[in-house]
């Protein structure tokens, strides 16, 4: 029958174009049997078969075995076996476990490089098992055996469980029929708190896996719609609020072709957010159609590109921490004026690019911009601040090393290089000793590399 299989099956890949997949069979061959001999195998050549099996830029795809490889047998690649014959207790259970192991891959779908992970096997039963496994399972632990197996029918209420969390979750029922531009932004409006966005995205990533596993049943159909309003959810919210576990990864790629399709359709062309600064940013902005969310997504913007950069410009940017503080606290009461919202908060953006500007107007490097900055914070004349940050960073590159900031001795040198340039340059003894700590600070930041 095995031979059988794969000449039936065979056609049937050649009808369907799919040259691409090759088949093969594993089974004992008698002495007699001559219709078998090109199957006939020595340990070592089944081996090869094997080995070509398990790889997964191999060609061999599908194995049709009788009586062959049920010990042994280890290849995480196998997701799907059928069964046409009866199996018993221990070998039936050990059939099943060879498609449960985890597995990840790597695939290419949509032009896209995407690692995929297998967490399931499937089992399609032409004989009439089920009832032998569950025999066979009771002859063990119920805690040992848990979760070994389960029934499609078990698949469909978990995933309906998980539908109804989600719409706890947001408040919304994702059955609607008709699905507008306010259903999206009430749902991303739920999303606004971060402990509901985090059980958001683990519930969303498990309706995912079993979507995957209850799929191509035509009963999972009813899912697929769901699925897609799921995924523009996540992007959207992540582009707003810049959560990265809303990001959609570890899909195999049934489900990434959904995805993109879903994507697609709402107009997102980068499926990561951008910093602020990005000419692409204004283009994420126009996805949100409100301005209250265009505010809520520049806000998000604005406080993740402070954050990162707070460290390399303390002045710049906890000015501009506290200004977007006010305007956020100013229009709590203003719910309606959004529009100028969205104008104020646009020209924190434009003080972040016109500070990246700066330092080409003032001839200096964008390391060099904030001790300039520091310096004239502290009353030093334009001049005089771009002479001693000149001054600095040539002391700065005479007592270099690598990894100074993390040798003590070589830190210290770098310290009294700093203090060094400011007595030179006129600052007197208990200033110099109070502005080198910031100026060390900052070259913690921008001179661990010197390049």
């Amino acid at each position: 029958m095995a031979a059988e299989y794969k000449e039936l099956v065979d056609k049937i890949l050649e009808s369907k174009g799919r040259s691409d997949i090759k088949t093969d069979v594993v089974i004992t061959v008698q002495q007699n049997e001559n219709w078998a001999r090109p199957y006939q195998r020595t340990t070592e050549e089944e081996q090869q078969l094997i080995s070509q099996f398990r790889d997964p830029d191999n060609p061999l795809k599908i194995l049709f075995v009788s009586d062959k490889l049920l010990t042994g047998f280890d290849a995480p690649i196998l997701q799907v076996m059928y069964f046409d014959k009866r199996l018993r207790e221990h070998t039936l259970l050990q059939a099943i476990a060879r498609v449960n192991r985890p597995c990840k891959l790597r695939r290419t779908v949509d032009g896209m490089e995407l690692e995929v992970e297998k967490d399931y096997g499937l089992i399609v039963d032409y004989f009439g098992i089920a009832r032998e496994l569950e025999d066979a399972l009771e002859k063990y632990e119920r805690t040992d055996v848990e979760g070994i197996y389960e029934k499609p029918e078990g698949l469909f209420e978990q995933i309906e469980q998980v539908r109804e969390q989600i719409d706890q979750i947001l408040g919304f029922d994702l059955e609607k029929e008709r699905w507008e531009w306010e259903d999206m932004e009430q749902c991303l409006d739920a999303l606004e708190d971060e402990d509901k966005r985090k059980q958001f995205a683990l519930l969303v990533r498990n309706f995912g896996r079993l979507l995957n596993q209850i799929l191509p049943d035509p009963k999972a159909l009813d899912h697929v719609d769901i699925f897609k309003r799921l995924t523009q959810i996540c992007y959207l919210a992540l582009l707003r609020y810049r959560d990265s576990r809303l990001k959609q990864r570890d899909y195999l790629p049934k489900l990434v072709k959904l995805l993109n399709e879903a994507v697609r359709v709402i107009g997102i062309t980068v499926l990561e957010p951008v910093k602020v600064t990005d000419e692409e940013f204004l283009n994420q902005l126009r996805v949100e159609r409100t301005e209250k969310g265009k505010a809520r997504a520049i806000i998000s913007a604005l406080s993740a590109y402070i954050s990162e950069h707070i460290h390399e410009d303390p002045q710049f940017y906890q000015s501009l921490r506290e200004q977007l503080e006010a305007i956020i606290e100013e229009f709590k009461e203003r719910r309606e004026e959004t529009k100028e919202f969205v104008a104020e908060l646009m020209k924190l953006r434009e003080r972040i690019l016109q500070q990246e500007r700066e330092a080409e107007r003032l001839g200096l490097t964008r390391k060099q911009l904030p001790f300039f900055r520091f310096l004239r914070s502290q009353g030093l004349r334009e001049e005089e601040a771009r002479k001693m940050v000149s001054d600095l960073e040539q002391a700065i590159g005479e007592v270099w090393q690598r990894d100074w900031w993390m040798i003590e001795g070589a830190r210290q040198r770098m310290r009294t290089a700093i203090y060094r340039v400011l007595r030179r340059n006129g600052i007197e003894r208990e200033r110099a000793e109070k502005w080198q700590s910031e100026l060390l600070s900052l070259a913690e930041q921008h001179y661990r590399r010197w390049d």
